[in-house]
């Protein structure tokens, strides 16, 4: 869970292998969550700590990786978000909905790397 908060300003201040050892906490955070989801064989929707933690996971990767170049920045959130929902599926229909929203808000010749992003997700929904 440190690593949801530690996310926050490594961003800003980290080195590549900072954001690197975090974003690799929180895929096993994912993983962990998906464990734990399928073991308790409940649906997000019905636990709302699985489904805050799902909430947060796209603020998060904002935070580690968007920099002043948005067309890499929005690459790289779309790369490891799709990492990030490959280890719990179950999460794409609560980051679906927030990444559509700021994809939304980039320019089109930015929104190309969200394209497998989003075939990920609607394969998952």
């Amino acid at each position: 869970m440190l690593a949801l908060l530690a996310s926050k300003y490594a961003g800003r201040v980290g080195a590549q292998d900072t954001k690197a050892y975090l974003f690799d906490q929180l895929l096993g955070l994912a993983r962990a969550a998906n464990e734990a989801q399928t073991k308790m064989k409940l649906r997000i929707d019905d636990d709302e700590s699985l489904l805050r933690l799902a909430a947060a996971f796209p603020t998060n990767i904002c935070q580690l990786y968007v920099q002043a170049d948005t067309r890499g920045s929005a690459t790289t959130v779309c790369e490891q978000t799709v990492k990030l929902v490959s280890a719990w599926p179950a999460i794409a229909s609560v980051v679906g909905p927030t990444l559509e929203h700021l994809v939304r808000q980039l320019p089109i010749d930015h929104q190309r790397a969200y394209w497998p992003l989003a075939l990920t997700l609607r394969a998952l929904r």
